[in-house]
């Protein structure tokens, strides 16, 4: 347990430095880099993934499943379409950052190879799909309130 939580350590400085080359402002005064790392804390807590998913699980590190509930999470709360693009594919989901085109997947650890960001789609269902849109919704608020956001 202590080298997982090591290395969840590790990559959350590695997406908080990423986050920190961003030219976002503030969202609700805090820091596009402060709710990063917040959101990828809250992975480590059990309410968190009770919450979410409904009971506790952990297999290969605390960030596996947090993909599309994290990445909406973010999205509503730093600015949704006007720095955003959300990206998925079958297995993952992601954010691509406008201004660069910078792929920024704060749940990028859960794999063991790197991802292959080049052949995501735009996710299409938000505000198209009401269900889908409403479930979203339900996680990201969720998934604020845990990481107390």
């Amino acid at each position: 347990m202590k080298d997982k939580i090591k290395l969840h350590n590790i990559a959350t400085q590695k997406l908080v430095s990423q986050a920190k080359s961003f030219n976002l402002p503030k969202f609700n005064n805090k820091s596009f880099p402060k709710i990063v790392k917040k959101i990828r804390d809250s992975f480590k807590e059990s309410e968190t993934h009770i919450k979410l998913f409904g009971t506790y699980f952990i297999d290969s590190s605390f960030s596996e499943g947090f993909c599309m509930h994290a990445t909406y999470c973010l999205y509503k709360n730093c600015g949704e379409d006007k720095y955003w693009i959300i990206k998925r594919d079958s297995d993952h989901w992601w954010l691509i950052y406008k201004q660069t085109n910078e792929a920024f997947d704060i749940s990028y650890d859960q794999f063991l190879f790197p991802y292959e960001y080049e052949h995501g789609k735009v996710e299409q269902r938000i505000g198209k799909d009401k269900e889908f849109t409403e479930s979203m919704q339900r996680s990201a608020f969720l998934l604020s309130k845990c990481a107390g956001i």
